[in-house]
């Protein structure tokens, strides 16, 4: 050992350790302040968590006079969509919120899987009294 304290290869050793905690307390700073996906940042919390990103979601509506109609993310808007799901904040929100005010929409209709097969039964009449096993899907 080295008359001015630790040696360069103890100094080497305490570095990876130390480096790692600096990044786990920057994640979970950002985690805890900045709604950051535990998945991300350098984290562990693909350990630790199912807050992963792609069980984060993000869903957009157009507001009118007739109500709130559901629309898809244009695929140019992704990576940001991305961001704001994975990391959101106001500023990424209000970039988002702008870029997407700017598109044309077009209504996006969905219907659910129990509403679509009780219109099966009544498009094919009385004949399937139960059961919908023999209508043709198109």
């Amino acid at each position: 050992m080295s008359k001015t304290g630790l040696s360069r290869d103890t100094l080497l050793i305490l570095f990876v350790p130390v480096l790692l905690c600096v990044v786990a307390a920057v994640q979970l700073y950002f985690v805890d302040s900045r709604a950051l996906s535990r998945w991300k940042g350098g984290g562990f919390g693909m350990f630790t968590t199912v807050d992963s990103p792609s069980a984060r979601f993000l869903r957009v509506y157009l507001i009118s006079d007739t109500g709130e109609v559901p629309v898809l993310i244009p695929r140019e808007l992704k990576k940001l969509s991305q961001k704001v799901r994975v990391m959101p904040s106001k500023e990424r929100m209000g970039e988002l919120t702008n870029k997407l005010r700017e598109g044309t929409w077009v209504p996006l209709t969905m219907v659910s899987a129990t509403q679509h097969y009780q219109d099966l039964l009544r498009a094919a009449g009385s004949e399937y009294q139960d059961s919908a096993d023999d209508i043709q899907y198109q």
